[in-house]
């Protein structure tokens, strides 16, 4: 599993700006099915010290796909250590139209090459790797 963050975060981190709203790019996964995870694992590892023993269990909150108003994708969000945080899959293989956002084929699993390429704005294209801790510029502009 590779974990990136996608978007405005990386601008932020980029700029030195501090932000609380973190989209999460996942290469074999589904967002909610990550979400779940999460959940799960939040719930069982305390967070501050031994004498206060605070388990978080956030509430998973599922955006369905909605193809005729330009939502192709199924989203997970949640709220982490009070940060919004949006889960969803790399993407590759969307067509659109001339002139539209909304793509006329069916959402698949892509890399992050794949994903960045389809983005709107080279800046919405870099990437943050949760493992190397290095943001990446996949198409190389």
């Amino acid at each position: 599993l590779e974990v990136r963050i996608a978007g405005g975060w990386v601008r932020d981190k980029i700029l030195g700006i501090v932000t609380h709203d973190v989209d999460v790019a996942l290469n074999c996964t589904s967002g909610v099915q990550f979400a779940t995870r999460l959940q799960t694992h939040l719930n069982h590892v305390p967070i501050g010290s031994d004498d206060n023993d605070i388990r978080e269990t956030p509430k998973v909150a599922v955006i369905s796909a909605n193809p005729e108003q330009s939502k192709h994708l199924e989203t997970a969000t949640m709220r982490v250590h009070g940060m919004d945080v949006d889960f969803c899959n790399l993407r590759s293989g969307e067509i659109y139209q001339e002139h539209s956002r909304i793509p006329t084929t069916s959402m698949t699993f892509g890399t992050p090459l794949e994903d960045s390429l389809r983005r709107d704005f080279t800046i919405n294209a870099l990437f943050y790797n949760i493992e190397s801790k290095q943001v990446e510029d996949c198409t190389g502009q």
